[in-house]
């Protein structure tokens, strides 16, 4: 994974990534996972980097509640993800934001409706994916009904295994 302080300028994170590709290649013949954390909005190694001529986006989630927003957003930040040469996204937030008091999700959750959350996760992935990235769904489930910042400790859900069922699981 690729976090904001190794990223520099266009020409050395293409060039770095390049190499370590060509680097895994020559050693184990095989291709390896190129990271990075890139939901839009405040978790944007590169578009929150002004070094980065990128789309930015006001938040992650949060979008006009539209399968196509969600799919174009996906496709915007997928798109240049390969340009420069990741192939694996930490996106997209796949929790429900059901919790006002929870200060981590909040508007990085697509919706505080699980349906809706369920469908626009889905269309955000799919927009990475034509672009050819890989979409890896975080933190659930639950934390967008907990209390607790899981950046400084163990962010914890009491429901049950049923009440996430019919929630945190949709996405």
């Amino acid at each position: 994974i690729y976090m904001s302080n190794n990223l520099k300028d266009t020409e050395q994170t293409s060039e770095m990534l390049t190499n370590m590709q060509s680097i895994a290649s020559e050693r184990t013949g095989l291709p390896i996972f190129l990271c990075v954390d890139e939901e839009g909005g405040i978790v944007a190694r590169l578009a929150n980097n002004h070094a980065f001529d990128v789309p930015k986006f006001y938040s992650a989630g949060y979008t006009e509640n539209s399968y196509d927003a969600a799919f174009s957003r996906g496709q915007a930040i997928g798109g240049y993800l390969a340009e420069y040469g990741f192939n694996l996204d930490f996106a997209p937030v796949a929790d429900v934001n059901t919790n006002p008091h929870n200060t981590v999700i909040g508007k990085r959750a697509f919706s505080t409706d699980p349906v809706t959350a369920a469908a626009l996760v889905g269309a955000f992935r799919d927009g990475l994916a034509e672009k050819g990235i890989i979409a890896t769904f975080k933190h659930f489930p639950g934390h967008g009904d907990t209390y607790e910042d899981s950046h400084y400790g163990l962010a914890v859900s009491y429901k049950t295994a049923e009440d996430m069922a019919l929630c945190e699981w949709l996405p």
